[in-house]
């Protein structure tokens, strides 16, 4: 269970510069438009360090070396003294007696302890990113990459618990958006004349389970052929995972004819995989059993049984991803490995600036529905 409260930043001791201690991860294994599929390769994403007081990745990767090249006029030199080349940044009594490269590596050590507001919108960004793609994974675990793959930091980086405990307590909520906007376009369908009269009736009196013909009790999922024309679009993927979009490269979702791309098809996927569980706890839940009537009210609050919801979202997660192969280098050798594609992200973008919020829009979309799992990344026209 995640606190309610998120720690205060660690206060850094300028006496434990130069013991190693693990304030910067190292560099990514995989290029930054994958993610490896099983969450024990997730775990082991960033190479050890050689030297983590020398950020190598993520906004704190680009800081330093930033500061590094603005003070070495000609490259970095341990040997060499580099001078200001700008007088106003002599010092007071005007004599620029120049900088050691070591001076220089512990003045961008020191600048990347801090974690701006800017830095923040863009971890929950990341965050947000990989919640299209995985939905579920183990808080801790995912905020641990998050932290790492979004500000490049470590264990001992004075905001690296801080960090974390956001990006947990904010994928949390998230998550619960997308469930709650997946109902949404439930309500909608449910709630429609449609829905009343082919809907309600038929599925009036069902819980969470069934029983087959020995007695056995079984989960049900909702006969997603009933309403696959009318959710199975962009429009409705976007709907469901709306709270996502701001981080993700919304023209890579469609091709310049207006049909999906391989991501494209995959967020319909996955929406329509969401839409299908939550279509079986809105009927469970909130209708009427002798009727069928939808009967939740405003204040009502959703009470998901989300154990039961997890293996089925680790399971739509991994049967929905945008998969292609790889070659992977290691010391044993060069192999071939499957991974996951990330939804493109403009890393250059100002996040934070804008929340994000639910649109309306019209449930009577029609759309071709002979896309199949292994057309994904088909992405002729």
């Amino acid at each position: 269970m995640v606190s309610s409260k998120a720690p205060a930043p660690s206060q850094w001791d300028d006496e434990d510069y130069g013991q190693k201690l693990r304030v910067f991860c190292g560099k990514r294994r995989l290029p930054g438009t994958y993610i490896h599929i099983s969450q024990t390769n997730i775990e082991r994403m960033f190479a050890p360090n050689p030297d983590p007081e020398v950020s190598r990745h993520g906004v704190m990767g680009t800081r330093y070396q930033n500061y590094v090249d603005d003070n070495t006029a000609y490259g970095p030199d341990e040997n060499e003294k580099y001078h200001a080349t700008d007088p106003e940044k002599y010092p007071d009594d005007g004599e620029d007696r120049g900088k050691t490269m070591a001076q220089i590596k512990r003045e961008a050590f020191k600048l990347c302890l801090v974690v701006t507001a800017e830095d923040d919108a863009f971890l929950h960004a990341v965050a947000k990113n990989l919640l299209a793609s995985r939905i579920r994974l183990s808080e801790i675990k995912a905020a641990e990459y998050i932290v790492k793959d979004a500000l490049g930091i470590d264990v001992n980086h004075p905001h690296y618990e801080r960090c974390k405990f956001s990006a947990v307590k904010n994928r949390d909520t998230w998550q619960n958006r997308t469930l709650d906007a997946a109902f949404d376009v439930c309500c909608l369908i449910y709630n429609s004349d449609w829905g009343k009269a082919n809907l309600q009736p038929k599925f009036k009196g069902f819980g969470y389970f069934v029983y087959d013909a020995a007695g056995n009790k079984k989960r049900w999922l909702f006969p997603i052929d009933l309403i696959e024309d009318r959710i199975f679009n962009l429009d409705t993927a976007k709907k469901v995972f709306y709270v996502c979009l701001e981080a993700i490269d919304l023209t890579a979702l469609s091709k310049s004819n207006g049909k999906p791309t391989a991501f494209g098809k995959a967020l319909m996927y996955k929406a329509m995989a969401i839409i299908q569980f939550e279509m079986v706890y809105l009927i469970a839940k909130w209708t009427n059993k002798i009727t069928g009537v939808f009967e939740k009210q405003s204040h009502h609050k959703h009470s998901r049984d989300l154990l039961d919801y997890f293996p089925y979202l680790l399971e739509m997660d991994e049967l929905y991803l945008n998969k292609c192969t790889i070659q992977s280098s290691d010391a044993r050798g060069t192999a071939d490995i499957v991974v996951a594609r990330l939804y493109p992200m403009d890393r250059t973008k100002s996040y934070g600036k804008v929340r994000q919020k639910k649109k309306h829009f019209d449930m009577n979309h029609t759309c071709d529905n002979q896309f199949k799992m292994g057309d994904l990344n088909d992405d002729s026209d």
